[in-house]
C-alpha cells in the first residue's frame, strides 16, 4: 500500500505565495491522481476512497471560496454602476446650470440685436445693420450648441421621455429634409429622396425622428462639397430604415468607432473647413436608441459615408 500525500515543508515554502484556493486545487488534484493509482493494487480500494473524500473536501472549499468571490465582484460591480449613474446625475444637473446661466443673459443679447436690427432703436446704416444680423446669426449658433449640450446631458442622464404617435414615415422624413433646404440648394449638389412603396407606418416620436434625420443629413450636406446626398427610406425585417447615403470625403477605417462621441471631430485640427461642435452625431444615435432602434456607419475615405437609422415597429418594441 501506497502513503498518503504529505506536504514537505520544502513544498509549502514554494508554494507559499500561491492563493489559497489555488495550493488546495493542486492538492486535490494530486490526491486524485494518487487515488487512481491506488485503484490499480488489490488492497488499494480504500486508500483511494479517502483520498477521493480529501479531495472533494478541498474542492468543495474551493467551490466556497469561489461563491464569495463571486459575490464580491457582483458587490462591487453594482457600486460601479451606481457610481456611473450618479456621475452622470451631476452632469446633467451641471450642464443644465451652466446652460441655464448661459442662454439667460444670451436671449436677451439676441433680442437686442434682433430689435437693434429690425430698427427699432432708429435706422442703420447698410454696415451697421450687417453687423447686427451677424450678432445675432452668431447668437443663434452658439443658443443651438448649448440646447445640444442640454440633450446630450438629458439622454445621458435618461432623463428624456418619448411621445409615440403614429405617424407616415415617408413624409415625415421629407418634411425634415425640407427644413435643410436653405443649405442643400446648391447647383454641384443633388439632394434626392426615395420612399419604398412599401414602407409601414410607425409608431414612434416624430420630434425626436426629426432631429436624427435633419443631423445626419446636414451632417452629409456639410462634408459634401458636389456630388449627391441620397435618401432612402425603407421597409425592413420588422420595423424600418433610413439610409443617408454621401458622396463626401469619407471617413477614415480608426475614426469610424469614435465619430459618435460627444465633442469628438474627424478632423480637430485647428485648420479644419468644415465647423461644428461634435456633438450632433452623439445625439442622434442616442436619440435613435431612445426611440428602440440604432445608427450603423459604413465609409471609406474618397468614396463618401452611409449612416442608416434603424427603427423598429411595435412587434420589435416588444
Amino acid at each position: 500500500m501506497r502513503p498518503r500525500l504529505q506536504s514537505s515543508p520544502r513544498r509549502e515554502r514554494i508554494e507559499s505565495g500561491v492563493h489559497p484556493a489555488a495550493r488546495r486545487t493542486a492538492a486535490a488534484r494530486a490526491r486524485l491522481e494518487l487515488a487512481l493509482g491506488l485503484l490499480a493494487e488489490e488492497d488499494g480500494i480504500e486508500s483511494a476512497e479517502q483520498e477521493i473524500t480529501l479531495a472533494i473536501d478541498l474542492l468543495s472549499r474551493d467551490l466556497g471560496t469561489i461563491d464569495e468571490l463571486r459575490a464580491q465582484l457582483d458587490a462591487r460591480e453594482r457600486e460601479i454602476d451606481e457610481a456611473r449613474r450618479e456621475a452622470s446625475r451631476a452632469k446633467a444637473q451641471l450642464l443644465a446650470m451652466v446652460s441655464h446661466e448661459l442662454r439667460t443673459p444670451l436671449n436677451a443679447m439676441l433680442g437686442y440685436a434682433s430689435m437693434l436690427s429690425h430698427g427699432v432703436g432708429g435706422a442703420l446704416s447698410p454696415e451697421q445693420q450687417h453687423k447686427a444680423e451677424r450678432i445675432e446669426a452668431n447668437g443663434r449658433e452658439l443658443l443651438g450648441v448649448i440646447e445640444q449640450m442640454l440633450e446630450l446631458a438629458a439622454l445621458d442622464a435618461g432623463a428624456m421621455t418619448v411621445e409615440l404617435q403614429d405617424l407616415d414615415l415617408g413624409a415625415t422624413v421629407r418634411d425634415a429634409i425640407r427644413s435643410l433646404e436653405p443649405s442643400s440648394s446648391r447647383p454641384d449638389l443633388r439632394v434626392e429622396l426615395v420612399i419604398d412603396a412599401t414602407v409601414p407606418r410607425l409608431r414612434t416620436d416624430p420630434a425626436k425622428l426629426a432631429k436624427v434625420v435633419r443631423c445626419l443629413v446636414g451632417n452629409a450636406l456639410k462634408f459634401t462639397r458636389e456630388g449627391e446626398v441620397r435618401v432612402d427610406v425603407r421597409r425592413v425585417l420588422h420595423g424600418a430604415s433610413i439610409a443617408v447615403r454621401d458622396t463626401g470625403i469619407g471617413i477614415a477605417p480608426e475614426e469610424q468607432s469614435r465619430v459618435f462621441d460627444p465633442f469628438h471631430q474627424v478632423d480637430g485640427s485647428p485648420t479644419r473647413t468644415v465647423g461644428g461642435t461634435g456633438l450632433g452625431l452623439a445625439s442622434a444615435r442616442r436619440l435613435a436608441r431612445l426611440l428602440g432602434g440604432d445608427i450603423t456607419l459604413e465609409s471609406a475615405l474618397g468614396e463618401g459615408s452611409t449612416f442608416v437609422v434603424w427603427l423598429p415597429d411595435d412587434e420589435a418594441r416588444g
